[in-house]
């Protein structure tokens, strides 16, 4: 009995020790792997700030009858649930983050976790991460950016550096752009309150980033 004890606590830690293994991936490829609802994946990828850079994580499932797979990502430390710096949870696939810390990216390791939908038994996924050239939050989607030199071009109306204020009254006009972790798009809007006692905003997601 105690032999077969032994035995099942060798298996479980050989299989904890595999779950807890990080691997380190390369820029650009492509990892793919199959997961149950109680074991996870866990990458790492080194970035420097020596260059303006962006990084774009993509988690695809690739088999629709196993469920939906989630991704979380932290930097310096590997993220759960719970505790983690960004993530995508929705129920849509591809999964997709893009990593933009102002100015560039924080040199260090990012980790990233894959996992299952907690309602589905298994999934099946591919994963990749891609550094390259950036611009801080990619110009709030209001402007061009020089990856040469990491500095963005703004759309007129929008002001440098980050094109995310506009300097343009919007009244009834709808505005496109992109917002990241942490940061924030300014618009104005001038009310005559003598005609106007209430303002409404709508306010639609237009990518699965």
């Amino acid at each position: 009995m105690r032999h077969i004890i032994l035995i099942l606590g060798m298996l479980l830690l050989s299989l904890w020790s595999c779950e807890a293994q990080t691997v380190a991936v390369q820029s650009g490829e492509v990892y793919t792997g199959s997961l149950t609802r109680v074991t996870t994946a866990t990458f790492s990828i080194v970035a420097s700030n020596f260059t303006p850079t962006v990084m774009s994580v993509q988690v695809n499932q690739t088999t629709i009858t196993s469920g939906n797979v989630r991704v979380f990502a932290s930097y310096n430390t590997i993220p759960s649930t719970l505790t983690f710096d960004y993530s995508d949870q929705s129920t849509t696939s591809p999964q997709h983050l893009i990593v933009v810390t102002p100015p560039n990216l924080k040199s260090g390791t990012y980790y990233f976790v894959v996992r299952c939908a907690a309602n589905v038994l298994a999934c099946s996924y591919s994963f990749s991460v891609t550094l390259s050239p950036g611009c801080p939050y990619m110009c709030s989607g209001n402007g061009v950016c020089n990856t040469g030199s990491g500095t963005c071009t703004c759309a007129p109306g929008y002001a440098p550096p980050y094109c995310a204020q506009s300097s343009i009254d919007i009244g009834l006009r709808s505005v496109t752009g992109f917002v990241s972790s942490a940061s924030f798009n300014y618009y104005p809007i001038a009310v005559d309150t003598s005609r106007v006692n209430e303002i409404t905003v709508l306010l639609n997601k237009t990518s699965a980033y």
